[in-house]
């Protein structure tokens, strides 16, 4: 398959594009998965998927042309593989709400860094209760002290984050969720105006 992009604002003119992914809900409609379109296509030849919503595009073949899908709902019941969150890069910063734990200033993903408050040269681990998002001024300042040492404080402090399904497909998808989305993820309000800059 190939990807082409169809809207009756191109003139009738076909583009090639790349396709959003598609999200995954189980029988319950609480979503599981982010998965590529292409794997979205295998799903739904073997039956195993019904779509809920499309994008406004298609995929093609010499033989067959297929809207592709935005949303897939499974057909049979499985066993959620999400039963705690795993601790990485993006999911700490989006606990933290992309905040410096120290100053409280939000910053671009690019310009904050990871600190363990309880620094690895004094046996800091590496878990969700001992790292927090931090800026890369005050993560310079700090460090390999303990922040009384440094004279700094934590805005709260940091546990492991216990998250929706929705939440959780949230914090790992990179980039704007798409629209069509957000009537499967069960977000709450405030946080879903502000992923769609409406708050």
């Amino acid at each position: 398959f190939y990807a082409v992009y169809v809207t009756p604002m191109s003139g009738g003119k076909d583009s090639v594009v790349s396709f959003e992914r598609v999200l995954l809900v189980d029988q319950t409609w609480a979503p599981i998965s982010v998965i590529s379109w292409m794997k979205a296509i295998c799903l739904l030849y073997q039956e195993k998927v019904h779509p809920l919503e499309f994008q406004e595009a298609e995929a093609r073949s010499p033989s067959t042309t297929l809207l592709v899908p935005s949303v897939l709902r499974l057909n049979c019941v499985v066993k959620s593989a999400w039963q705690h969150v795993r601790f990485s890069r993006r999911h700490v910063y989006y606990r933290d709400e992309y905040r410096c734990q120290y100053c409280g200033k939000k910053f671009a993903a690019h310009k904050l860094n990871l600190d363990h408050v309880i620094p690895r040269s004094r046996g800091g681990l590496t878990t969700w209760e001992n790292v927090v998002t931090c800026c890369i001024n005050h993560n310079r300042i700090k460090g390999g002290r303990m922040p009384r040492e440094a004279g700094m404080k934590l805005l709260r402090r940091p546990r492991r984050p216990s998250w929706s399904p929705g939440e959780k497909i949230v914090a790992a998808y990179p980039g704007p969720l798409p629209d069509r989305w957000f009537p499967y993820l069960a977000l709450k309000d405030e946080l879903a105006k502000r992923l769609r800059g409406t708050a």
